[in-house]
């Protein structure tokens, strides 16, 4: 969401004594950083279902939801080791019980976080890749749970 910022300037016509306003406006971005989607029952549902996970698997799911690019694509377990100053083999590891338990998703080389964690795209883009992951028949979170108010 944009917010705008108005700015105006009042003239006033020395003849006529009419006022004349002149408008404009500068969208401004509302959050200014990084930011991305984040369902909050399914972060819930998946430590409940999986207390196996902790210690360094929750701080690399940590770090790669905050540093996700668009389409929820994720950095290999090298870059994070360094990152997180950790050895690369604890890493993979964490990447390995991310994967089992649904959280991560491996596509080829590249790694993904699950879409029905938290989403960096376009809703377009969240739709079809509900449609691949569908169609690759992925291990996934079940689908997100209408909601009740």
């Amino acid at each position: 969401m944009n917010r705008h910022r108005i700015e105006g300037i009042v003239e006033v016509d020395q003849k006529t004594g009419e006022l004349t306003l002149q408008v404009r406006s500068a969208a401004t971005k509302r959050h200014g950083r990084r930011f991305l989607k984040l369902y909050q029952d399914e972060m819930v549902a998946l430590a409940e279902r999986h207390p196996e996970l902790r210690g360094g698997a929750l701080r690399v799911l940590n770090l790669l939801v905050g540093v996700g690019d668009y389409q929820n694509r994720v950095p290999g377990p090298s870059r994070v080791a360094t990152r997180l100053a950790m050895q690369v083999s604890n890493v993979s590891r964490a990447y390995g019980e991310l994967v089992k338990a649904g959280a991560l998703i491996k596509r080829g080389g590249d790694y993904y976080v699950n879409p029905r964690l938290c989403w960096k795209g376009t809703d377009a883009q969240l739709e079809e890749t509900y449609r691949l992951l569908a169609a690759e028949d992925q291990r996934a979170l079940p689908a997100p749970k209408a909601e009740v108010r």
